[in-house]
C-alpha cells in the first residue's frame, strides 16, 4: 500500500470532522428518541433502536464528511471527508465493542466502507463552489 496518499492527510481537520460529528451524533440520537417518546412510543424494539441510531449515525457521518472536506485543502476534500467518516465510525464502533456489543469483523469492516462512502459524500458537497 501506497502510504504517500496517508502522508498528505491533514489529520487535524480530520479530528475536527470526527468531532463535529460526534457531537452531532449524540444531538441527532437525542432529537430522535424525544421524538419517538413524543409520538407515544413507549416501547421500542431491538430493531427500532438500530433504525434511530443507524439513522443518527449515518447522518453525524455526513456531517463530519462535510466538516472535513470544508476545512481542507481545495484539492482532497472527499478524500478528507471520507477520512473524517471512517475517523467517526472508528470512536463509534470502539465505544460501543467498549460497551460490549457482539459485532463481528465482516459488520466492522462492512460499516467502515458504508463510512468512507458516506462521509465521501459529505467532502465532495463540501467542495461545491460557494456563493460568495
Amino acid at each position: 500500500m501506497d502510504t504517500a496518499v496517508l502522508k498528505k492527510a491533514r489529520w487535524g481537520v480530520v479530528l475536527m470532522g470526527a468531532v463535529s460529528g460526534l457531537f452531532t451524533l449524540v444531538l441527532a440520537s437525542l432529537l430522535l428518541f424525544l421524538t419517538v417518546g413524543l409520538l407515544g412510543v413507549t416501547d421500542l424494539s431491538d430493531t427500532g433502536q438500530f433504525m434511530v441510531i443507524a439513522f443518527a449515525l449515518f447522518f453525524s457521518q455526513l456531517i463530519s464528511g462535510y466538516v472535513s472536506g470544508r476545512l481542507a485543502s481545495a484539492d482532497q476534500p472527499a478524500f478528507h471527508g471520507s477520512l473524517g467518516g471512517i475517523a467517526l465510525y472508528s470512536i463509534f464502533a470502539i465505544l460501543s465493542l467498549a460497551a460490549g456489543s457482539p459485532a463481528p469483523i465482516f459488520t466492522l469492516v462492512f460499516f467502515t466502507l458504508v463510512a468512507a462512502i458516506i462521509g465521501y459524500a459529505g467532502g465532495a458537497l463540501a467542495a461545491r463552489p460557494r456563493d460568495e
